[in-house]
């Protein structure tokens, strides 16, 4: 069963929907009576290794409880751990102008309660809560959302905060109540800085974020640099596996401070093919695919 977890994983992440994309920030309260900003926006991350091409993604918009969607083609590429900004519907308030969108978009956005869904085709979804395997991110907010992903929804926003993604938009748990909180609207497009972890431990990490890993480069030849979060301040493994589980090396074997982390891993000594990095911290389990290619 445990091969077949596996096999199951790799086969997902070389489908075209990659899942290294991520809702990074949902703000409905754009032109409100107190927002800055004049427009609503969708904001990603590519938190992954490599460019995706977002030619024939949509990201697309319902109420909270409600099961018609409107939807924003989106188009260019997405360099990793690059922002992508996605600008929807105006209001009559508000004094300052978005970023240069990356996209624009007409949807107008509730400022407390909604969904939103990343998708990896223009087809406009269909129900009040559309999971499938097309669905790359999906965020329900506010507290009569009838749809998110894990137990409960994330918090609700205003016309003065967003929600934003936790850990820079790159933490991803499945629950929309852990990974999201409310802050601020900062709008980030391809031309703003990148998204960056923070490496050599000690940095403030968020209470109740979870363990977070990738790599970069990814594919790679030979060596890639295996970058990594750790809550909180505990014994940390970080092994490779091949395909079918078994054990090739054992890369970190150690208590870390919490914090980022970075690691080089070599793998001159492995075939071309695709690799799992998994990590164990704290009674977590996280895992990575990588792809070596000579």
């Amino acid at each position: 069963m445990g091969h077949l977890r596996l096999i199951f994983a790799l086969i997902f992440w070389i489908l075209p929907c990659s899942g290294q994309i991520r809702i990074s920030q949902v703000y409905g309260g754009g032109g409100n009576s107190g927002s800055t900003f004049t427009h609503d926006f969708i904001e990603l991350l590519n938190a992954g290794g490599t460019p995706v091409d977002l030619a024939g993604w949509s990201v697309q918009y319902a109420s909270a409880t409600g099961s018609t969607w409107q939807s924003t083609s989106l188009a260019g590429t997405i360099q990793p751990m690059q922002y992508y900004l996605v600008q929807e519907a105006p209001g009559g308030g508000g004094t300052a102008s978005l970023p240069v969108p990356d996209v624009i978009g007409v949807i107008p956005m509730s400022a407390s309660a909604g969904k939103v869904a990343l998708v990896c085709s223009v087809a406009v979804a269909a129900g009040a809560c559309p999971l499938g395997p097309l669905v790359v991110d999906f965020v329900g907010f506010g507290p009569n959302a009838n749809c998110f992903e894990g137990a409960s929804p994330a918090p609700a926003p205003n016309s003065s905060n967003a929600i934003h993604r936790q850990e820079g938009g790159s933490m991803d748990t499945d629950d929309n109540k852990a990974d999201f909180a409310t802050g601020a609207p900062v709008p980030r497009n391809t031309s703003s800085p990148p998204f960056t972890l923070s490496v050599g431990g000690g940095g403030a990490v968020p209470a109740g974020s979870e363990p977070t890993l990738y790599a970069f480069p990814n594919p790679f030849n030979p060596s890639t640099r295996i970058r990594y979060n750790v809550p909180r301040a505990g014994l940390v493994r970080i092994a490779v596996l091949d395909i079918l589980g078994r054990h090739m090396f054992t890369v970190v074997d150690r208590r870390h401070d919490a914090g980022g982390h970075e690691v080089l891993f070599d793998g001159s000594g492995l075939s071309s093919g695709a690799y799992l990095c998994v990590m164990q911290t704290g009674g977590r389990v996280r895992v990575h695919v990588m792809m070596l290619v000579r």
